[in-house]
């Protein structure tokens, strides 16, 4: 089975950046590229700026001067920002790059992409996260942990491309997204990225039903169920979710953490 994957948004932190630099940069010079949308006070940051190029519809979010850090001459930015768009901003990460003291990796959303519809695709949370259903799109974590590690989300890609784009994929495509954010105690460089692949297997078990299911009416409507967010398998005594489990097995095995590392997350 053909199994593509993405980065679809990554958070970059830049280290000790000068006041100077914030206010003269993206205040004055950064205006005659790409408009600016200050959002004053949000997601955690004293300053927050949309960016939006001139040129084309390449775009970002500029973050700065978090609300935990004291009075300095200095904080950390970060930016947020979909790779495909990096090119277009290249100027931009090149003069940050020259501002600071460390060019940081905080966070990405790895997209895996499946060629089979979302009933075939069977995750089961292995520390019990809740599965929330919301639109036809099945969320496991909190509304508001859309940026904390393992934090994932499951949705019909196909479907989204004709809605959103009107682009036909050709077939059935189902996207199973997973934050990747290492501890702020454990944060790395860059540089370091492809060296330091996550880990999700040890936070998802996932089953692509690619063959006909054998077992009774009963256990193939709560299998329904769970993919319908109508019962969680936390709800199960462990004996009848290992019951239910095994019956999965003979089904096709999705190995996150080799499927990072095949493709260069390693």
């Amino acid at each position: 089975m053909d199994i593509k994957l993405s980065i679809d948004r990554i958070i970059i932190e830049y280290t000790k950046v000068s006041v100077k630099f914030w206010n003269v940069y993206f205040s004055k010079n950064a205006a005659t590229v790409f408009d600016t949308y200050p959002r004053i006070g949000k997601y955690g940051f004293r300053y927050t700026m949309e960016l939006q190029m001139k040129t084309c519809d390449a775009s970002a979010c500029v973050k700065y001067q978090h609300y935990s850090d004291g009075k300095q001459k200095s904080y950390s930015l970060w930016v947020e920002i979909n790779p495909k768009h990096m090119e277009d901003f290249k100027f931009m990460f090149d003069e940050l790059a020259k501002e600071a003291r460390e060019v940081n990796f905080v966070l990405c959303d790895v997209a895996f992409d499946i060629p089979v519809g979302m009933r075939n695709v069977f995750i089961d949370s292995i520390y019990g996260r809740n599965m929330n259903l919301y639109e036809g799109t099945r969320y496991y974590g909190k509304r508001g942990d859309s940026n904390k590690h393992g934090y994932c989300r499951v949705y019909d890609k196909a479907k989204e491309q004709k809605d959103k784009h009107d682009i036909d994929m050709g077939g059935q495509l189902t996207r199973v997204e997973i934050v990747y954010k290492p501890d702020s105690s454990d944060r790395f460089t860059m540089l370091d990225l492809y060296s330091r692949p996550p880990k999700f297997n040890r936070l998802y078990s996932c089953r692509v039903i690619d063959s006909p299911l054998e077992r009774k009416l009963q256990k193939r409507a709560v299998i329904l169920a769970v993919q319908a967010g109508l019962i969680s398998l936390k709800e199960f005594k462990r004996d009848y979710k290992k019951g239910l489990l095994s019956d999965l097995e003979n089904q096709l095995h999705l190995d996150f953490d080799q499927l990072a590392r095949e493709h260069g997350l390693r």
